[in-house]
């Protein structure tokens, strides 16, 4: 598991024993290396979440290997095992979490390592969180540009047709068609019928965006079946 990985560059044979062992004894996978030369080769076939290098090590090839980290695990921490605890500006530059003073003493490097893990884990969770933030918003959205497709407009603002007067209806006499002319007002009903069968289809769609709304938790019961109706009494 690479969130047991250690990796370990000490050039001094005695410390990179001691420290090597005890952290086997603490349960980590320890990866212990002479020179950052080493190290750059089990960078390209592990990953590391935490490593712990010799100052010593070289300049620029400490920077190098710290950079190499870095790139293939964002999370990764790095110790520097050095002589002289450094200030927090040459750490931010040198991409460096923590240091650790020569010479250590073990409890110490264990509750630095036990710090160390906690911050990485909660990294990676919130790292998690947010790119679950980042789906839910999208799906969000999706559902949004269907709740605007089937937008119900607003029943006050339609235009209701003006019914004749009673007057005028009493006024007008029906008038019997002579034989072979085609009776009055025939097309328009025709019409309106093709026209009532068009708006109830489209109402049935709308109705199915609706309920898809509804089962995606946007609408609850009562406004999908308060819409329902209002869609139906347009037919």
């Amino acid at each position: 598991m690479s969130g047991r990985n250690i990796l370990l560059v000490e050039g001094e044979l005695l410390s990179r024993d001691l420290l090597s062992n005890h952290l086997k004894h603490s349960g980590f996978k320890v990866f212990a290396v002479e020179s950052c030369a080493e190290a750059g080769k089990l960078v390209l076939q592990n990953r590391f979440l935490l490593a712990i290098i010799n100052s010593q090590a070289g300049g620029r090839e400490t920077t190098n290997l710290i950079a190499r980290l870095r790139a293939s695990e964002p999370d990764a921490l790095v110790f520097l095992l050095c002589s002289q605890t450094l200030d927090a500006e040459s750490r931010v530059r040198m991409n460096i979490h923590e240091t650790i003073l020569k010479p250590f003493r073990l409890e110490d490097v264990s509750v630095k390592i036990r710090h160390a893990i906690e911050i990485v884990s909660l990294r990676k969770a919130l790292r998690k969180s947010a790119m679950r933030v980042h789906k839910l918003e999208e799906e969000l959205r999706s559902f949004r540009s269907v709740e605007d497709e089937v937008k119900i407009p607003d029943l006050s603002q339609v235009e209701l047709k003006k019914e004749p007067s009673p007057e005028d209806s009493a006024g007008r006499k029906k008038e019997k068609p002579a034989e072979g002319e085609p009776v009055a007002g025939g097309r328009d009903r025709e019409s309106s019928g093709e026209s009532k069968k068009f708006a109830g289809d489209e109402t049935i769609e709308q109705i199915r965006k609706l309920d898809d709304l509804r089962k995606s938790g946007i609408l609850t019961e009562d406004e999908f079946n308060t819409k329902k109706r209002e869609l139906l009494k347009r037919i």
